[in-house]
């Protein structure tokens, strides 16, 4: 169910890029996805990052919905998310892909809130907002905070979920870090390419990445599905570029990846990871 859902929400790139030369077919950028169950209509489709799930305007009650947040590279993390229900009140807190709310009980929910739970929340942060009965949309909010309304009747029509980067988190380059970036800028000049920035929160998932391929024993979960990612065992961090933009010891089925990601012209920001003999570098187009 995840993977399906994983589809219908994520963009598919065909070409192929990794250590091992693996193909990628989407971002490892994380995203929420949800979905509401309506008065008259039952559940709807999922959609994600800031979509209207529910209607506008046809003045019928979100009885129920489900989210599920894909982490893509931040371990120990998950969504946590409850309502509070005509007739009943709050609800337990559910978590990923469970139901909040009622169906087939013709109740309505009258407020939610939203938390994330585990290190993705140390950069980013969950915001959202209700379209309520006899008001329209309310203001973003965010982490906990209380969407729609108690104690007035009132239903939820529609809703929308996003996350968004959290802007206090700043680089902390250690020398390796700082020899790959230096070593990636040299190469890009040497291209007649503009140099990239270390970005903090791609450094974060990049080094989040780092972990998961070293519990795995080899590459990070779900490396074969995503863009933006090169990976590198067993490398100097002075030789790693070049190894990258030569595509030394990479199988790349025909497809240079690596070099596409070292030389892409329209990145700006870059993050890398270094786990033991692991290294993973992350930018903001990838490589195409």
């Amino acid at each position: 169910m995840k993977f399906l859902k994983w589809l219908i929400v994520t963009l598919t790139v065909t070409m192929g890029l990794s250590l091992f030369g693996t193909k990628v077919n989407a971002s490892v950028i994380p995203f929420i996805s949800y979905q509401a169950h309506v008065q008259n209509v039952g559940w709807q489709g999922w959609v994600s990052n800031g979509q209207t799930a529910g209607t506008v305007g046809q003045a019928l009650r979100v009885e129920a919905f489900k989210m599920e947040l894909q982490a893509n590279g931040f371990s120990n993390s998950s969504l946590e998310y409850r309502a509070h229900v005509g007739g009943i009140g709050w609800q337990n807190w559910s978590s990923d892909d469970s139901v909040a709310g009622t169906t087939g009980q013709g109740r309505q929910v009258e407020a939610f809130q939203v938390r994330l739970k585990g290190d993705i929340a140390q950069y980013y942060d969950i915001q959202y907002r209700a379209h309520v009965e006899g008001t329209g949309w309310q203001n973003w909010v965010s982490n906990g905070d209380l969407a729609g309304t108690t104690g007035q009747g009132r239903r939820i029509e529609a809703f929308e979920v996003k996350l968004t980067q959290k802007n206090n988190v700043t680089p902390n380059a250690s020398p390796e870090v700082q020899i790959l970036l230096n070593s990636l800028n040299a190469k890009r000049q040497s291209l007649g390419l503009n140099p990239v920035s270390l970005d903090a929160n791609l450094s974060a998932r990049a080094e989040a990445r780092a972990e998961n391929a070293v519990a795995n024993g080899g590459l990070p979960t779900n490396h074969l599905h995503t863009n933006g990612e090169v990976v590198g065992i067993g490398w100097n961090p002075r030789d790693m570029i070049n190894a990258w933009y030569n595509e030394t010891n990479m199988i790349t089925n025909g497809t240079p990846g690596h070099r596409m990601w070292v030389a892409n012209p329209r990145a700006t920001k870059v993050g890398f990871g270094i786990v033991g003999s692991t290294i993973v570098g992350i930018s903001d187009v990838g490589q195409y």
